[in-house]
């Protein structure tokens, strides 16, 4: 084989290996109406509501291989 040859031939290895790699991470986003609310235990810090605050912040997972669970 030539240089050329095995250039190229590890160039496509390279490419399938990190298209594999990118489309094991594939998620699929969670509608808020259809997401379940976390268990109470796996509630850390900032749960108490003060009367001063006008903002809420709402966190979703994505579902799929890491991020559902």
């Amino acid at each position: 084989m030539n240089v050329r040859a095995t250039n190229c031939m590890l160039r496509v290895i390279l490419f399938g290996f990190l298209a594999a790699c990118l489309g094991a991470c594939a998620t699929t986003p969670v509608s808020s109406s259809a997401a379940r609310q976390a268990p109470s235990a796996r509630l850390l810090a900032f749960q108490e509501r003060f009367s001063n605050t006008t903002a809420t912040l709402i966190v979703t997972r994505d579902e799929g291989f890491l991020g559902g669970g």
